[in-house]
């Protein structure tokens, strides 16, 4: 007869990818050399991850959507131990009843006034804490203590504290002796009065408080919208990713501008303490294609009455006064999490043939982009690396897609929305995924394989399967009789086949099409005028000039928007050549 103590190891079982997260990695598209697999699934709202010092990784799993009777919010925790890729167990740490939404951090024990080791999590209100040592996976750290606390106070005449609006609370240790505990909290709306909540706020655990208000923490960097994603760079300098502002609109440059304006911004935290970042107001432009003066200029946000002389701000006084990003991101992406790769951080001998990132990659950005909601054309729902000139230097202005859905448009039908990223003991990169409720490792697994080049757009999909390049062909065939309208179907093919030609990366693209003098005269004159809106009111043709200053990074987006700009001969080539 099984003893309860034999059965305890069972408990901690878990099942392999199944559902949504197995039609996931069906869809995937992933750069040529690496691969994807379920650390586990099943897990709710998942959200931050932080790994341990043993490698053992935790997980804020967040209260659930419409869940407003009861909370089950908790941290979990998984290990590896055979290195796999897949987690072989995990253990409710912290149980429901603090209302988790996001902020995970540990304390080592050297660092920690009582020398145990100490969790700290976030709700919209107080950072909790628990004395808690690595290694554990059986203990209940029951409820916590208040840390933090006035994160969700209410507004008065002059204390806005940070009720309600954005309710993500990142939490980041400074690295070494963990002395600061840094806060990010975003806005309460699109665009505030001031910047009173949209701030990172830090703490000095080394001094002698139990319990710290959060409304008298020193301001580290101030004007930040929602900076969600915050990381620490191998120098030790804080970075974070922001989320820019929706339904932006003014009338001298272009009057709706929102779909590519204002650009999610990377930005490096390496100035004095409080350096103004711009929000409320100020934007940074992504893809101003008239009047715009480049991708990163600071540009006033409109606002007309109601927000008194402060509001009274030129472009001229933003690019005086606010500090700009390192890196314009694609608008509304929602870059939610983000990490460094550090390739010595990893035991080569432990983790040979593990899949351990390439040496190329050391001091890259990864991020994880949520999705966007307020984009007519869906953008984001993806990973993306962000190369550095150097470990902690500086962006060099490429960013690559990691992990990015393998068909025509951002969204995936199983609903992969990733929140965060974090490197595991083995140098994979772990993503949690709150559209499938689960964490994916994604693993280097070919060392002769070369990154993939950049291509035209700063957002790139370098690569994409053989079924794509068949209907290339397709849609080429299709084309054939320039006086016969292409079907909504055969437009939808040239699309997808232009889109692939666009994200390959110019080198590549050129061998392609070798004996095409101008790819983009070939493709204007093979299918302009002939595709037929969807609703078939009027065919949608474009001029050469039209398609010169067209974004790349728009047609890459896929979507509805049907833009088919395929030469017969290049997809004949394409088919061939794949």
């Amino acid at each position: 007869m099984l003893s309860i103590a034999a059965l305890v190891p069972l408990l901690h079982l878990l099942p392999r990818a199944s559902g949504s997260a197995a039609e996931a990695i069906n869809e995937a598209y992933l750069p040529d050399g690496f691969s994807i697999q379920t650390f586990s699934t099943g897990h709710g709202r998942t959200r931050s991850l932080h790994k341990l010092p043993n490698g053992d990784i935790l997980l804020v799993k967040a209260q659930s959507r419409g869940a407003e009777r009861f909370d089950d919010s908790k941290v979990l925790l998984f290990w590896d131990d055979d290195l796999d890729g897949i987690a072989d167990g995990v253990h409710e740490l912290v149980p429901p009843g603090h209302d988790l939404t996001h902020g995970i951090e540990y304390v080592v024990p050297e660092n920690s006034k009582d020398g145990k080791g100490l969790l700290l999590a976030s709700s919209d209100r107080d950072v909790f804490s628990w004395p808690y040592t690595h290694g554990d996976r059986a203990s209940s750290l029951g409820r916590g203590s208040v840390l933090v606390e006035g994160m969700n106070a209410r507004a008065s005449s002059d204390d806005l504290g940070a009720y309600k609006g954005h309710w993500t609370r990142t939490l980041a240790l400074s690295p070494g002796d963990q002395k600061y505990l840094y806060i990010s909290v975003g806005s309460f709306g699109n665009v505030d009065v001031d910047s009173y909540r949209s701030r990172i706020r830090r703490f000095d655990l080394s001094m002698t408080e139990t319990v710290f208000d959060f409304r008298k923490g020193e301001v580290f960097a101030d004007g930040l919208r929602n900076e969600v994603g915050l990381a620490f760079d191998i120098n030790g300098t804080l970075w974070g990713v922001e989320n820019g502002a929706d339904d932006l609109r003014r009338s001298d440059l272009g009057g709706d501008i929102h779909n590519d304006n204002p650009a999610e911004e990377l930005n490096k935290f390496d100035g004095e303490i409080g350096t103004f970042y711009g929000y409320p107001y100020c934007f940074t432009e992504y893809d101003l294609p008239t009047y715009g003066k480049g991708r990163g200029t600071q540009w006033a946000w409109p606002r007309t009455g109601g927000y008194g002389a402060n509001w009274a701000k030129s472009d001229e006084w933003c690019r005086a006064n606010s500090r700009a990003t390192e890196l314009a991101m694609q608008a509304h992406s929602a870059p939610l999490g983000m990490t460094f790769f550090q390739h010595s951080d990893y035991d080569a001998q432990a983790c040979a043939g593990k899949g351990t990132f390439p040496l190329e990659a050391d001091g890259d950005a990864f991020v994880g982009f949520h999705g966007s909601w307020n984009r007519d054309i869906p953008t984001g729902y993806k990973v993306v690396r962000i190369p550095l000139d150097r470990p902690g230097g500086s962006p060099t202005g490429d960013v690559y897609d990691l992990l990015a859905y393998a068909g025509r448009t951002a969204k995936w039908p199983s609903g992969v929305r990733p929140v965060d990223v974090e490197f595991d003991q083995c140098g994979r990169l772990l993503v949690s995924d709150d559209g499938t409720a689960s964490i994916f490792t994604i693993s280097y697994i070919d060392e002769g394989t070369p990154s993939p080049a950049a291509g035209d757009s700063n957002t790139t999909k370098p690569a994409a399967s053989n079924t794509t390049a068949a209907a290339a062909a397709s849609a080429a065939t299709a084309a054939e009789d320039i006086n016969t309208p292409l079907t909504s179907e055969a437009c939808n093919d040239v699309h997808a086949a232009c889109t692939w030609l666009l994200g390959i990366g110019a080198e590549r693209r050129a061998t392609l099409c070798k004996n095409v003098k101008s790819f983009g005269i070939i493709c204007i004159d093979t299918c302009a005028g002939k595709c037929q809106r969807t609703d078939g009111t009027a065919p949608l043709g474009r001029q050469k000039s039209d398609f010169e200053s067209y974004s790349s990074s728009n047609l890459a987006t896929g979507g509805n928007t049907l833009i088919p700009i395929l030469a017969l001969g290049v997809g004949i080539a394409i088919a061939g050549l794949l």
